[in-house]
């Protein structure tokens, strides 16, 4: 994976940040990583392949879960599910 490195205006800063709480994304960089792919999916109309996107989404649920978790095992997927019984 590649690193890119800029800088932005400090209220853009604090709109950002606040939306990443707002939105629940775990760091500026997920944040900017949503932006780019809906930006090139959606404002470039590129045929960005389903392969790309579920890359995509799978590192940034793999990021997720390893910050929620860290070396904690995952509740099994029964109990994770067992809440939608009850909906």
């Amino acid at each position: 994976m590649s690193i890119v490195n800029f800088s932005i205006p400090k209220t853009l800063e604090q709109i950002i940040s606040q939306t990443i709480k707002e939105k629940g994304l775990a760091s500026k960089a997920e944040f900017f990583r949503f932006a780019a792919v809906n930006y090139l999916d959606e404002a470039c109309k590129l045929p960005l392949n389903d392969n790309f996107k579920i890359g995509w989404l799978s590192s940034a649920l793999d990021e997720a879960l390893y910050k929620k978790f860290k070396n904690r095992r995952l509740p099994s997927v029964k109990k994770q599910l067992a809440k939608l019984d009850r909906i």
